[in-house]
């Protein structure tokens, strides 16, 4: 019996970057499905997919669990669909492991080489001379130099590659992308080394040249890079629209705001300056085993159909106390965000069901959507829209209740979340056909 075909297989390492990868895909009227978790093989699939997007969710993980995690995909995949091409979807800020899982996707589909594509001029990621800068910036100059479970340490593409694998590394930069095949070609039939070849890019004209100059060459099968080449790689995928469903979401919301990244915090603040109102949970909350209290009080504004916001810290001052309490009561600092989004997680789906009202889940961050995810065990979503660059609506595989809108913490500016929660209002009801 012969396979289904599959267009295109993404691989990203975290929820977020799932869903703001895929739905580049969705603009262009392809059918897409984002799986969490590694929830593989795909049981819930439709028969006319173009696009599968896997989250392996290795962010955060050893080196070692990532290679194997993503292997693993591709060959889960490889034995029930005959996969046209790959895209590793990478963090446009480096975090995560990815010269091992390229080795990985290398390793599985036995090619040679990668093109990889890490910019993301929409949101301020340039990539020149292979360091990869935001808004000017080493990315370990930034605020996400401080990030608790991957604080990003490097900006020199190789030498992050040349670390975490043992692939060889070239840079194109602008110059010398139209002379680079002819040069290559001559020193390729004689070595077996496998390459990533990372391009320069400042501009959406550099991404839409990159993507062609790939298609011209027959290099599409198998590339790297963030949302922001996606959307040129959408572009280049010689398929046929699918139906196209009529959703929007229900005009009922809830923020759950568990991104500690500053412009994050700075997001839940504008919307507490327009009077949005707030529930902060105390530290206390993810480290006791009594919660009642703190559900309670986020009980009170949804039993009233009110709109509100749920915190987990109000600045990131609040950290020393949860800090404090970790090694009170013997946590290591770095499982302290698992913790946190794994109970996130849990109070969102005991609010929600107890409810049983639908809403629409507005989530700041991608540990936080991760959380959520497991904690209702949703087999598959489907990013519908793109609200704003980085913003992504979706609806859950087989569940009614509840629409998602995703955003990582460190995406937009000042006045995001409360666009988001605006675009809500304008909504009247969850409608799929």
């Amino acid at each position: 019996m012969d396979k289904p075909f599959l267009p295109l297989l993404i691989i990203a390492d975290d929820t977020t970057g799932a869903l703001d990868t895929g739905v580049q895909f969705t603009k262009r009227g392809f059918s897409t499905v984002v799986i969490p978790n590694n929830q593989l093989p795909v049981q819930e699939v439709k028969e006319n997919l173009q696009v599968l997007v896997v989250d392996t969710n290795t962010r955060n993980v050893s080196p070692e669990e990532a290679y194997h995690r993503v292997k693993e995909v591709v060959k889960l995949v490889l034995a029930q669909f005959e996969v046209q091409s790959f895209y590793k979807k990478t963090d446009s800020t480096l975090r995560g492991n990815i010269g091992k899982e390229f080795e990985a996707l290398l390793d599985a589909t036995g090619e040679e080489e990668l093109f990889f594509v890490p910019a993301f001029p929409g949101m301020g990621r340039i990539t020149r001379g292979g360091h990869q800068l935001i808004r000017g910036e080493p990315a370990f100059q930034t605020d996400l130099a401080q990030d608790i479970l991957n604080p990003v340490r490097e900006n020199y593409i190789p030498e992050l590659i040349h670390k975490q694998s043992s692939l060889s590394v070239e840079v194109v930069d602008k110059n010398r992308r139209n002379v680079f095949w002819q040069y290559t070609s001559k020193r390729y039939t004689s070595r077996k080394d496998r390459k990533v070849i990372v391009f320069d890019a400042e501009n959406e004209q550099d991404l839409k040249e990159i993507g062609l100059l790939l298609q011209r060459e027959n290099k599409i099968f198998l590339t790297a890079g963030c949302a922001g080449f996606a959307e040129h790689l959408a572009q280049l995928l010689n398929l046929q629209p699918a139906e196209k469903i009529v959703f929007t979401p229900p005009s009922r919301w809830l923020v759950i705001g568990g991104s500690l990244h500053p412009l994050a915090l700075e997001q839940l603040d504008f919307a507490a300056q327009k009077g949005i109102p707030q529930v902060i949970l105390s530290p206390a909350f993810f480290f006791e085993d009594n919660i009642e209290d703190f559900f309670q009080e986020a009980w009170y504004y949804l039993q009233r159909d009110f709109n509100f916001i749920i915190r987990t810290i109000k600045s990131r001052e609040d950290l020393r106390e949860y800090r404090e309490l970790a090694e009170k009561q013997g946590w290591n600092w770095k499982e302290v965000p698992l913790l946190v989004s794994q109970k996130l997680g849990n109070l969102v789906k005991e609010l929600i069901k107890k409810r049983g009202k639908k809403r629409t889940i507005i989530v700041l961050g991608g540990d936080t959507t991760r959380g959520i995810l497991e904690s209702f065990d949703w087999k598959g979503i489907i990013p519908e829209r793109e609200l704003l660059p980085g913003a992504v609506l979706s609806r859950v595989i087989g569940e009614e209740e509840v629409c998602l809108i995703t955003k990582a913490g460190a995406f937009g500016d000042r006045e995001t979340l409360v666009k988001l929660i605006d675009f809500v209002g304008e909504e009247q009801q969850c409608l799929s056909e």
